[in-house]
């Protein structure tokens, strides 16, 4: 098996895992605010989180795609 199914009881804890083991994978690569995000700010799937400012929304978000973009396996 190379996927999970959509929906399983065990599908939040899957995606929980997939985000904290790439923050952690690559936590020295970026800011710790950013790895932090991570480990905090995410329900299930779901970043919430608010910024001062649109500009520090976009930056945040940018940062955040590139760090978990890291655990995409090809």
């Amino acid at each position: 098996m190379v996927v999970h199914l959509f929906g399983g009881v065990w599908s939040a804890s899957c995606a929980n895992y997939g985000l904290q083991r790439t923050a952690k994978d690559d936590s020295d690569a970026f800011y710790p605010e950013v790895v932090k995000s991570v480990e905090k700010n995410f329900y299930v799937d779901d970043y919430l989180k608010s910024a001062e400012t649109p500009e520090k929304a976009i930056k945040s978000v940018d940062q955040l795609r590139n760090l978990l973009a890291r655990g995409v396996s090809t």
